[in-house]
């Protein structure tokens, strides 16, 4: 029995199987972020997590400092950030939260440099709309420019991915090493 289903609504062996494939790939990308990591040298310190805390405060943090009339009080909650009396409460979640920062600045890292010239997305533009002129592309120049952009930076990363794989050696299913 694998506890992932009930009387009423059994898995099927094609869901089993999707949910097996899908944690497969979260602990390959896990595997090979975790290795950037190490080789990039990336660090977090306490000092920047708690600062972004207090900049971007995770929904968990922000939905105790919510009033009734849907106002978030950054002040209450930057005070009890640091109160002496959480302390114990902060350093345990700390761990935590350092991962994924580490994980946006591997992300941040590899995709700084992928820009897109407005020539670029006016080629791109006009491969999707070979009968569109230069003033049709002008007219919405901006956000078509922020969607190649987007869609490079996907393409940057699922190719980074992909050759991470390609580097990455499986050892026995349950580890993997990097470079």
């Amino acid at each position: 029995n694998t506890g992932l289903s009930n009387q009423k609504n059994p898995l099927s062996s094609d869901q089993l199987h999707q949910i097996n494939k899908k944690v497969w790939q979260d602990l390959i990308l896990n595997a090979i972020s975790d290795n950037a990591i190490a080789r990039y040298k990336l660090t977090v310190t306490d000092s920047e997590l708690i600062t972004d805390i207090e900049n971007n405060p995770p929904q968990a943090f922000k939905s105790s400092f919510i009033d009734s009339a849907g106002v978030f009080h950054k002040a209450d909650f930057v005070r009890a950030l640091h109160d002496p009396k959480n302390d114990t409460v902060i350093r345990a979640i700390l761990p935590i939260l350092r991962t994924g920062y580490l994980r946006k600045k591997l992300s941040e890292k590899l995709l700084g440099e992928v820009t897109i010239s407005e020539e670029e997305a006016w080629h791109q533009f006009h491969k999707e709309k070979p009968k569109a002129t230069k003033a049709d592309f002008q007219k919405t120049k901006e956000k078509l420019t922020e969607k190649y952009l987007e869609q490079k930076k996907r393409d940057y990363i699922y190719k980074w991915i992909e050759d991470e794989k390609a580097h990455a050696k499986i050892v026995d299913k349950r580890k993997m090493e990097g470079r």
